[in-house]
């Protein structure tokens, strides 16, 4: 009897320790320490077995000549349709270096799909309007997550080991990595950071022109 209680004992105190899994949460700010909106946060597993990607399916919509989401993370591997909702054709494309492609002016649902199998940023564009502009994260690893408008952002089910932590935006300033090595399990796991933007130019508020405006606003 006495056996049997001193291994239940022994189970119920080992048991925690290989199913720990820690949430982390971040609060992203710009130069203005106003909540950041479509912060890219990752985190990369460094002591680690690689953890498996699932697949998954991905829709990229064009509604109003604009992109939607304007920001997306994938996980390596990730399969996208490029869903044209606008009357007039789109002609989608990319030029960077983890993912280029094309796809030739058309409407609706293009037979064509598009496969993201390399981690970095890939920013694409539609060759008809100048002004349609969007970005894919492409990561190597499940654990990641995009702020929301009150720059607020939350990585689930982090087992305990050592981790890379990257923050990133379509509008950081090129040269400024922000990144952190953590250990978990950890006392702290909140986490804010200020990202540094670059000054943003947007289209004047008249009705005959498509001229651009320096918005000061975004600099340091």
């Amino acid at each position: 009897m006495l056996r049997s209680t001193i291994g239940i004992s022994i189970v119920v105190l080992l048991f925690p320790l290989y199913v720990s899994a820690n949430n982390l949460t971040f609060n992203l700010s710009d130069n203005k320490r106003k909540p950041l909106i479509n912060a890219v946060v990752y985190a990369i597993p460094l002591n680690l077995a690689k953890p498996k990607l699932q697949a998954k399916q991905a829709t990229i919509i064009q509604r109003n000549k604009t992109f939607l989401p304007y920001v997306s993370i994938f996980p390596k591997g990730t399969i996208a349709t490029f869903l044209n909702q606008d009357s007039v054709k789109h002609h989608v494309y990319s030029f960077s270096a983890p993912k280029k492609f094309e796809i030739k002016l058309y409407s609706g649902k293009p037979a064509k799909t598009i496969t993201f199998d390399r981690p970095g940023i890939v920013t694409f564009g539609c060759n008809i309007h100048d002004d349609m502009l969007a970005y894919a994260y492409v990561v190597d690893t499940p654990y990641y997550g995009l702020s929301n408008s009150v720059g607020w952002t939350v990585l689930k089910g982090l087992p305990n080991g050592q981790y890379l932590l990257k923050v990133e935006h379509p509008q950081q300033k090129k040269g400024v990595n922000v990144q952190q090595k953590i250990s978990l399990p950890s006392k702290v796991n909140n986490f804010s950071y200020k990202l540094a933007l670059k000054p943003q130019w947007k289209k004047r508020k008249k009705k005959k022109t498509n001229d651009f405006i320096y918005d000061e606003s975004q600099a340091n």
